[in-house]
């Protein structure tokens, strides 16, 4: 999640995206469209530790409810983050 959080820092963009970190994960929400209800990208990764490979699991949860959910290795966090944020934020970096 750290090579998340440098990406938005050095993107350009940082300044349209409200973050927080929580035992639940790493969430996102459009500076722009941030009134109630909110939409939010979701990021968490498991496996670490275990035999098997970390993931990331990441899910734009919109503020109708509709939610959308992807699994990739761990190494695709990042293109993947930017991806959710320009399909469903229109926001991609400079």
């Amino acid at each position: 999640m750290i090579e998340i959080i440098d990406s938005v820092t050095h993107s350009g963009v940082a300044g349209n995206l409200a973050a927080n970190y929580s035992i639940s994960g790493l969430h996102f929400v459009d500076i722009e469209h941030c009134q109630p209800p909110y939409s939010v990208v979701t990021i968490e990764t498991y496996g670490w530790g275990k035999k098997c490979q970390p993931v990331v699991v990441m899910w734009y949860q919109a503020g109708s409810g509709l939610r959308d959910e992807i699994v990739r290795p761990i190494d695709k966090a990042v293109p993947l983050f930017w991806r959710f944020t320009g399909e469903k934020f229109n926001i991609a970096p400079r």
